[in-house]
């Protein structure tokens, strides 16, 4: 589980006119949330990211 979002009127408002909500309520609950599951996300990838031999 990379984390939880709470249930949010404002999440499904923001979807529905196309906006995300970590732009418009940057520092909701529920913002704050999805951000730090994209944290998790990206620290992941780094942790398994193995460079591309330099080929010379």
């Amino acid at each position: 589980l990379l984390g939880q979002v709470p249930l949010d009127p404002a999440l499904r408002e923001a979807a529905d006119e196309g906006e995300p909500l970590v732009w418009t309520q940057p520092s909701s609950e529920t913002s704050q949330s999805i951000l730090r599951i994209a944290e998790s996300v990206v620290e992941a990838k780094r942790s398994t990211f193995k460079p591309l031999p330099v080929l010379s």
